[in-house]
């Protein structure tokens, strides 16, 4: 399935220029969000807010086409998801249509990520999820990167994810993943993150694509990057 690219545009993402640290922003972990917005907000280099957050919680004052980082945007999947960090049954209405109405309406400013639609609950079918994020993308208007999140089923080899993804390539920009299900422990996830890394390089592809990882692997980043050297 080939989808139209006219207003996507890619960021300039290369191996030289990386990693890059984002500071992340959720109602799910701020309860008192917007404080915490209003005060750090404006001295960090790069960030991610939810569009979730973005519909139901944050004051559109706070978002300008003016602001000059690179801002990703996600799916609003982890704030409504139900698990033993959020309690409380009272979530607001999330699902694909508010979700392509609020990506449609943030005020964008070049360099805006945005994160598809994900389904945690259906990690099973790659292709399927691949396909579904795709179709949605086509329903947000404006210039924006693609960061296609992908939910991948326990053990599998990096090469046959690559493989994938491959005929995919030069639909999206970035490829998303969560620390918590790439592998059962960090020690796991660098070494699937390297392989994962040789095995998209591999692909003839003709671009880097980049790697981005949901979670909190920074406090990682000496050992991955020792590890990469050895490589």
């Amino acid at each position: 399935m080939k989808t139209p690219q006219s207003d996507v545009e890619q960021l300039s993402f290369t191996s030289e220029n990386r990693p890059l640290f984002v500071y992340s922003y959720s109602s799910k972990g701020f309860p008192d969000l917007n404080y915490w917005l209003k005060h750090s907000l404006p001295h960090v280099p790069s960030y991610l807010l939810s569009l979730y957050d973005y519909e139901h919680i944050i004051p559109s004052e706070l978002i300008s086409t003016a602001d000059p980082r690179i801002r990703i945007w996600d799916s609003g999947g982890y704030e409504t998801m139900f698990d033993s960090t959020c309690k409380s049954a009272m979530r607001k209405k999330w699902d694909e249509n508010t979700y392509v109405q609020t990506a449609n309406r943030i005020p964008k400013n070049g360099l805006d990520v945005l994160v598809n639609y994900d389904t945690p609950c259906e990690p099973g079918c790659i292709q399927r999820q691949i396909e579904k994020a795709l179709d949605l993308f086509t329903k947000v208007k404006g210039v924006y990167t693609r960061d296609l999140l992908i939910h991948v089923p326990d053990n599998i080899d990096p090469y046959i994810f690559a493989e994938t993804l491959s005929p995919y390539a030069n639909e999206f920009q970035i490829i998303g993943l969560t620390e918590k299900e790439i592998a059962p422990t960090w020690a796991h996830g660098v070494y699937f993150i390297n392989r994962l890394r040789l095995a998209l390089s591999a692909l003839d592809t003709k671009r880097y694509i980049p790697i981005h990882i949901f979670g909190s692997y920074a406090s990682y980043l000496p050992f991955f990057l020792w590890y990469m050297k050895k490589k």
